[in-house]
């Protein structure tokens, strides 16, 4: 049976507004690391699985859009950790005064 476009988009559809994050760990030697706790990615359906993973989230750190390269993300048993690289934040530390938000193909596992 062939799924429809609206089926197909429905579920690839993002948060409808930013998930803010919560500091992890910020005394990694190479990370600053901030959690999303509850949040899971979409399951992707066949037809879009195509989508390169760099697509599937957008970061901000105090409202500046942060680029896929920055950062990497994963999935954990309770929730999303965003992994900010520090090599390639030259001359700004994160800490935990910063408002780190997420959005993309998630969606609340728990409330």
């Amino acid at each position: 049976m062939k799924n429809t476009l609206l089926d197909i988009t429905q579920k690839i559809s993002r948060t409808p507004k930013p998930v803010k994050l919560v500091v992890e760990n910020l005394s990694h030697p190479t990370y600053w690391i901030w959690k999303a706790t509850g949040w899971k990615f979409n399951e992707l359906r066949r037809e879009i699985q195509y989508r390169n993973d760099a697509d599937r989230l957008m970061v901000w750190v105090n409202t500046v859009r942060i680029s896929d390269r920055d950062f990497i993300y994963e999935e954990v048993d309770d929730g999303i950790l965003v992994k900010f690289i520090k090599s390639q934040f030259i001359g700004y530390v994160l800490d935990s005064e910063d408002y780190i938000e997420i959005k993309g193909d998630i969606y609340q596992q728990y409330a």
